[in-house]
């Protein structure tokens, strides 16, 4: 993993995934959209790679798992985000 990034950069990447979710609650309409999808996408692909990095190494396969089950909560969020846009782009 730190070859495709240093781990100060893989914590920065998940507090600006975690701020975005988080905000997205105080959001309202096309911001929130844009929030959820913006931050469950960084947040999934930050998640995947830990994931697929943590299969590689790990002797048991219960913590890869778990972080593989946060990931698919993570595009679930992203999701949201996509159909809110989607939901509000036909409104108008």
């Amino acid at each position: 993993m730190s070859n495709v990034l240093s781990l100060g950069a893989f914590g920065v990447l998940f507090i600006v995934a975690g701020l975005l979710i988080g905000l997205a609650a105080l959001q309202e309409g096309t911001r929130r959209s844009w929030s959820l999808l913006i931050g469950g996408l960084l947040g999934a692909l930050m998640l995947g790679l830990y994931t697929m990095a943590s299969f590689e190494g790990s002797l048991n396969d219960m913590l890869p798992l778990r972080y593989a089950v946060v990931t698919g909560f993570n595009v679930i969020i992203a999701g949201v985000g996509g159909i809110g846009l989607w939901i509000n782009k036909r409104r108008t």
